[in-house]
This record gives structure tokens, C-alpha cells and sequence, in this order.
């Protein structure tokens, strides 16, 4: 399925340029991200598919291996949080052998480097996934510091309120929107791709609030399923222990 449709075929060989002479137009900036965005969708859905597969199969066998993906790749607010439900075994194991005895989150903004450095190798030995690793190593220290302030008392004392669930939700929308942008780099458009697509961008000044606005409401969204989720665990716990 993933190699018959055509935004995946678009996105893997950058085709941008020639769909547009195609349609008789230069392509959006919507248009130019939703392709490689199916693409990243149709890639966590056949790894889903897979790794589920698979992983019923050791059950059956009685080895319990670790989920692989436990969250939908729409369904994260942080960057720390997309990689360990992404490829959680292949997280488990880069924890135990590469970042807790390069000091682990004591040292966090110098050992993602060559964590990262590693994983864009073990995906392939080429530049476009060298860029994709330190520009990820890189958005790490904007979304470390955005935690460290969130935490402080003096940030929104109230850290339960509104005023701090919407912050949040803004910094964390900023936070996806660098993500995505660093996936695009490393899985479609290339470091020589951006170019292009920041000019449209930047040409369609409606383009970026909009983005902001469905990612910002998109994250209120799963924050608001998660407090449901933690809520549903606590009433469980408290039958529970009336029984």
C-alpha cells in the first residue's frame, strides 16, 4: 500500500516541482507538506501493522517483547515523548547502552548528539539523515529549557489552571512544529528541499498562524484525553481499593 499511493512516491523521490508543472501551477505550501506528512503516516501505520504482528506472534510464543509503538504519531505534545513511544524497544535499548552512561539527563544536551549521530547511521549512511540527527539533537535544548521554566513556581503558579494548560499547549505547538519540520528534512524534502518549501511558506503568510492554530488545538485535544485517561486510572484505583 505505502509504495502504490502517490504522495509516498511524490514525497520519496521529490517530485514537487514536477506535479506542479503537472497541474500547470507551483504547488502550496499545504500541498508540499501533506504529502510527505501521508507518507510519515502510511510509514507508522505499516511499522504498527508489523511490529503488532510480530509482537502477537512472541506472545503466542510466551515472550512479552516490549510495545514498539504505544502512541499514535499525532498524539504527542514533546519531542522526548514522541521518541520513546516511537520504536520504544529501539529507545530502551539506545537508554540502557548509549545515554545513561554518557551521564544519561544530567548531561542530556551533549550526549543526544551523538545518540542521534548513531541512530541517523544505523538508519542510513547518507547527509540528508546527518542533518535530520543534529537538527533533532539540535531542537532538544529549546524544549529542555521551555520544561525547566514551566516548572519553576514563579512560572503561572497555578500549574493546574487554564492560563498554564493554554501556554503549555502554545509552547508545545512550537515545540511539533519543529519536529515536523526536522522529520521533513530528514524524510522527504532533504536539507537542499527546505529551501523551497520555507519560501512558500513564507509567501503565504496565512499559511503559518493556521498550522499553529490545528497543531495548538490538536494538543489541547490530546492533553484533554490524557487528564481523561489519568482520571479514568484514578477512579479505578480508588473502586479498587474500596472492594
Amino acid at each position: 500500500m505505502t509504495h502504490g499511493l502517490w504522495f509516498f512516491s511524490v514525497s520519496r523521490h521529490r517530485l514537487w516541482e514536477a506535479l506542479g508543472r503537472a497541474e500547470g501551477r507551483p504547488l502550496g505550501p499545504l500541498e508540499m507538506v501533506l504529502s510527505p506528512w501521508w507518507m510519515m503516516m502510511l510509514v507508522w501505520c505499516k511499522f504498527l501493522v508489523t511490529w503488532r504482528f510480530f509482537r502477537l506472534w512472541a506472545l503466542a510464543d510466551g515472550m512479552d517483547v516490549p510495545e514498539n509503538l504505544t502512541r499514535c504519531l499525532c498524539a504527542n505534545y514533546d519531542i522526548v515523548g514522541f521518541w520513546k513511544n516511537w520504536h520504544a524497544s529501539y529507545n530502551l535499548w539506545l537508554v540502557r547502552y548509549m545515554y545513561i552512561p554518557m551521564g544519561g539527563a544530567t548531561w542530556r544536551l551533549l550526549n543526544v548528539w551523538p545518540i542521534f549521530t548513531f541512530v541517523a547511521l544505523w538508519h542510513d549512511v547518507e547527509p540528508q539523515m546527518l542533518s535530520w540527527a543534529w537538527l533533532m539533537a539540535l531542537i532538544i535544548a529549546p524544549e529542555a529549557a521551555g520544561k525547566w521554566v514551566g516548572a519553576q513556581p514563579w512560572c503561572i503558579r497555578d500549574k493546574s489552571g487554564r492560563a498554564f494548560r493554554y501556554a503549555a499547549a502554545a509552547a508545545a505547538a512550537v515545540n511539533m512544529v519543529f519536529l515536523i519540520t526536522v522529520n521533513l528534512v530528514g524524510f522527504a524534502f532533504g536539507p537542499e528541499g527546505i529551501r523551497p518549501l520555507l519560501y512558500q511558506v513564507l509567501g503565504t503568510p496565512a499559511f503559518l498562524p493556521y498550522v499553529m492554530l490545528a497543531v495548538f488545538s490538536g494538543i489541547q485535544l490530546t492533553l484533554a484525553l490524557r487528564d481523561a485517561r489519568e482520571h479514568a486510572a484514578a477512579a479505578a484505583l480508588r473502586l479498587e481499593g474500596k472492594m
